[in-house]
């Protein structure tokens, strides 16, 4: 467990990106845990490497790849993959996530809950908050975004396809209008097969007209099997973690 004093008192910073061969996206990152059972509150992580456009690379504040991991009052601060939720288990909970470019990527089956997503400037074009990498129908991966803030500076999609079976669900998330109309982008793949998901949110960013054709609709019993904590807590791991 790492327990800081508060996100604006204790930071963890750094500030490389994957350049010349010397480093890999995963390589890059400020932070990274590949144990099991890891919790983190309080604390901010910071990716301080701001290229200009011409030289803009990845470039990652934190990769979580263990299962089972925490993360609570936390800032994740970057501009391009901020976020590299790469496999297992997580929870997230009243953190604040900042970036431009796929800065939430992975294939984490993840729950992010009252979190705050902010845009900033740094890519040409509009930006891609969401990358996440289901890869088949039989992957149980996905992103979960419960009661969060949507905001920030520039445009956004919400999400790309990373993997052709990508699942991102917002429910009962605000959204300012820095959201394009279509929503969603399937990148390389077929749109039909991604399961991206918009539900009983709100704000002027949230408004149905002119998103894509494939996105899906989930209610009931379907909506609450991946809004409910138990996509993610079967085992009740996280009320095993520390209080």
């Amino acid at each position: 467990m790492l327990e800081g004093e508060g996100s604006d008192q204790t930071r963890i910073e750094w500030g490389d990106h994957a350049h010349d061969g010397q480093h890999t996206t995963a390589s890059s990152t400020t932070f990274s845990c590949y144990a099991s059972n890891f919790m983190a509150r309080d604390i901010s992580f910071k990716n301080t490497f701001n290229g200009i456009l011409s030289s803009m690379s990845q470039a990652v504040a934190v990769l979580v790849a263990g299962d089972k991991s925490a993360f609570y009052r936390c800032s994740f601060v970057g501009i391009q993959d901020t976020l590299c939720d790469l496999t297992g288990r997580h929870y997230y909970q009243d953190c604040y996530i900042e970036g431009a470019l796929d800065f939430i990527f992975g294939q984490g089956q993840s729950i992010f809950e009252r979190c705050t997503i902010s845009t900033v400037s740094g890519v040409e074009g509009i930006g891609y908050i969401t990358a996440q990498g289901r890869d088949s129908k039989d992957d149980w991966s996905g992103f979960v975004f419960k009661s969060c803030n949507i905001t920030g500076s520039s445009q956004t999609y919400l999400g790309r396809a990373w993997r052709p079976y990508a699942r991102v669900i917002l429910y009962d998330t605000y959204m300012t209008d820095i959201i394009t109309p279509l929503g969603w982008d399937a990148w390389q793949f077929n749109g039909w097969d991604t399961s991206f998901v918009e539900a009983k949110c709100r704000g002027a960013g949230a408004k149905r007209r002119g998103r894509v054709q494939w996105m899906k609709t989930l209610s009931g019993k379907a909506l609450r099997h991946y809004t409910s904590l138990r996509y993610i807590n079967r085992d009740r791991w996280i009320q095993a973690q520390p209080a």
